[in-house]
């Protein structure tokens, strides 16, 4: 698309009302860089409540709705708990020590343009969204569960923890939830958020835009609580300096793309589990998230001054 009808699109926002503006700053953002919805793939939007009538039954999870159980997984359908109806899918850490545990279906893969064995990704964004509470009503000591966005067990592009306070800066017996994003150096860098309460339940938000390029993907995780009421939120990097920065990681030179959600942890160190319930999975951005506003915005003021000097 040429310059001029760029800008065409970012001085037409000026003239609207402030409601409209994120949705039109994504469009002519998406124009910009050559993508959003009209540049889209193969698409989807996945939900389930782990119910009956979702063909869940109470036991493994593995082959149930093609969802999909790794090594001696006890992730199971119980009716122990649930945020809405009878159901929820139980993540207990493993003893064999795997990261990644059970994963969603397989859906059409997002990511960058190329990613490894994907040169045309069907989207550049990713999102699941899910309730989820501690078994434990107080200190679950040594709790460490995790989810993330990636496809096979080892690859991922997100990852967003429920832990008892072993991290830096935590405190023991508290409850928290961290996000890891890999800085340039190939570090990984963490985000904790505030101590929460065990036994309620959370709302959890992982929201990824991958951009062509290394080192500026975005990825915001937000929790609010049994109100729906935000409680926490960041927007950080993902995990492609990782895969750029380690030749030993699977997929190495990534980028490397989402097709799945999956969920687990180590029970090296205890820890009962968690609940999870009234998941969903889409690849499809309909508004941008704060700090992408922040970013279209930062690039409209950009034009503005242009537009002035001329």
């Amino acid at each position: 698309m040429k310059t001029g009808s760029i800008k065409k699109q970012f001085t037409a926002v000026l003239q609207m009302k402030r409601p409209t503006i994120a949705v039109a700053l994504m469009a002519a953002f998406g124009a910009l860089h050559g993508f959003g919805s009209a540049a889209l793939g193969q698409t989807f939007s996945y939900t389930t409540g782990f119910e009956s009538s979702d063909s869940f039954a109470a036991g493994s999870v593995n082959g149930q709705s093609g969802w999909s159980a790794y090594g001696s997984s006890v992730e199971s359908i119980t009716t122990a708990a649930a945020h809405s109806g009878t159901q929820s899918l139980l993540v207990a850490p493993g003893s064999d020590g795997n990261v990644v545990q059970s994963s969603t279906p397989i859906f059409a893969p997002s990511g960058e343009t190329p990613s490894v064995y994907v040169p045309t990704p069907a989207s550049n964004f990713m999102e699941t969204d899910f309730w989820f509470r501690t078994v434990a009503l107080t200190a679950d000591t040594g709790l460490y569960v995790s989810t993330s966005m990636g496809n096979p067990a080892s690859v991922r592009n997100t990852w967003l923890g429920v832990m008892e306070g072993t991290e830096a800066g935590a405190t023991a017996g508290n409850l928290y939830v961290g996000a890891y994003e890999v800085d340039v150096l190939g570090n990984f860098q963490q985000s904790l958020s505030p101590a929460l309460s065990w036994g309620q339940w959370y709302h959890a938000t992982i929201s990824e835009q991958y951009v062509n390029g290394p080192n500026n993907d975005l990825v915001t995780y937000s929790i609010a609580d049994a109100a729906n009421t935000p409680v926490w939120s960041v927007t950080i990097g993902s995990w492609e300096n990782y895969y750029a920065l380690n030749p030993s990681a699977e997929q190495a030179p990534g980028p490397v793309v989402s097709d799945r959600t999956g969920f687990g942890g180590s029970g090296a160190d205890g820890g009962q589990g968690i609940y999870v319930d009234d998941f969903s999975m889409t690849n499809v951005a309909t508004v941008p998230e704060p700090t992408t506003i922040s970013l279209l915005a930062m690039a409209l003021g950009g034009l503005v001054v242009i537009r002035k000097r001329k």
